[in-house]
């Protein structure tokens, strides 16, 4: 440890036994109670610049745990400070991959003016339900069973893709509810297939099929329940990571009538870079620095970095939201529209959900290069990250964060 950071430590250890949590739910409080256990690791702690003179001039108390998303950083202003600065949207390049719909196949050229025909085409064309019957559509989700007296239910989520134009981006069993792997998480070679069901001999079939193909490349099948649901749990080899895929679970149909009675239907991202270790984070009383999540400032702020929170994007005015990011070489835009962060396509029109922020909106939005992670602070000074499945919040006292 150099001397800065020992004179970092010692600051903040001292301010730290000044803080009283305010509830349980306090970022600062489950700092303590991780402390308290033996297999954590010991809190670090950074100090501002008016105790200890340094350029950085920001509080951050971080914890780092073992196990993925453990860590927290905490950053709070210099008490001499009372106006926090204005809040800058940041922008970074960021390339995607989930911007498309499952359905239609880009290869096919056709369109669907309601979302009840994108979901039976779905259900026809996609999962080989030839007898599929249409319930009732509620918001983006349309209902489907697999014949006129069948009530194995399956809810397809539908999309926007231009106006009037719709796409289909998934799907769920009520009877094959699917924990791991998430909506848009990134393939690995060997990846865990996990949740609960009830099919007819307890069998759930499983295929992973190239995005933009009916055919699969990956046949298996997992035990659940029989008669109620039960938990299930198997690995896969996948054969490619390098392209994306669509992860299909389902009950085949016993009487041979069509293929499938039901299906639970994820897009799964090509394997991608990891997360960024470092990202540059504006404190409430104004001051920038470039942290790592081990706990170490790494530089005082330059000129580059500010510019990287003061960057907006824009999106057309026909696609309504706010806090708009560009989104690298396939020319995407990642904005909040209200209750999502969600994705833009400027060349299709397609606009995809990505990620409900958990506890309060956004008040900026940040991504990395590679397109994979998301990156932004709430409304209550909250910093999360989403690198699809569930956001993980890995700091507080923050106005303003860019990778």
């Amino acid at each position: 440890m150099n001397d800065i950071e020992s004179r970092l430590t010692d600051a903040m250890a001292a301010r730290a036994r000044e803080v009283e949590p305010h509830d349980e739910d306090d970022a600062l409080n489950r700092i303590s109670e991780r402390v308290t256990m033996s297999h954590r690791r010991t809190l670090m702690i950074l100090g501002a610049a008016a105790v200890v003179a340094v350029a950085v001039g920001t509080v951050a108390l971080l914890n780092r745990d073992d196990e993925k998303g453990g860590r927290t950083i905490t950053a709070a202003t210099d008490s001499g400070s009372t106006t926090p600065p204005t809040v800058t949207t940041p922008v970074s390049v960021i390339p995607g991959s989930d911007e498309h719909p499952i359905w239609p196949l880009e290869s096919m050229n056709r369109t669907y003016a309601t979302r009840e025909e994108a979901a039976k085409s779905f259900a026809v064309d996609y999962l080989g339900m030839t007898h599929a019957r249409l319930g009732t559509t509620t918001g983006d989700d349309v209902e489907i069973f697999p014949n006129d007296r069948g009530n194995a239910r399956t809810v397809v989520h539908t999309a926007e893709l231009s106006t009037h134009t719709f796409g289909v981006t998934g799907a769920d069993a009520d009877e094959i509810v699917l924990d791991t792997p998430k909506p848009n998480d990134p393939l690995a070679p060997t990846m865990t297939v996990s949740g609960r069901s009830v099919a007819f001999e307890a069998q759930v079939g499983i295929q992973l099929r190239p995005f933009g193909l009916v055919t699969s490349d990956l046949d298996d099948y997992v035990m659940g329940g029989s008669s109620e649901m039960q938990p299930f749990s198997k690995q896969i080899s996948v054969p490619k990571t390098d392209q994306a895929h669509v992860l299909i679970l389902f009950e085949g149909d016993a009487s041979g009538e069509q293929t499938f009675t039901k299906a639970t239907v994820r897009l799964l991202t090509p394997a991608g870079e990891p997360e960024p270790a470092t990202f540059i984070g504006q404190a409430l009383n104004g001051d920038i620095m470039l942290l790592d999540f081990a706990g170490h400032v790494q530089r005082p702020a330059t000129a580059q970095d500010k510019a990287a929170l003061e960057n907006p994007a824009t999106l057309p005015p026909n696609v309504p939201g706010e806090l708009p990011t560009l989104r690298g070489r396939f020319g995407t835009i990642a904005f909040h529209d209200g209750e999502y962060i969600t994705s833009y396509n400027p060349t299709t029109g397609a606009i995809v959900h990505l990620v409900r922020p958990p506890d309060a909106p956004p008040v900026v939005i940040d991504a990395d290069a590679s397109g994979r992670h998301l990156l932004w602070v709430d409304t209550n000074h909250d910093l999360w990250t989403w690198s699809g499945g569930a956001p993980v919040k890995v700091g507080t006292g923050f106005v303003s964060a860019a990778w």
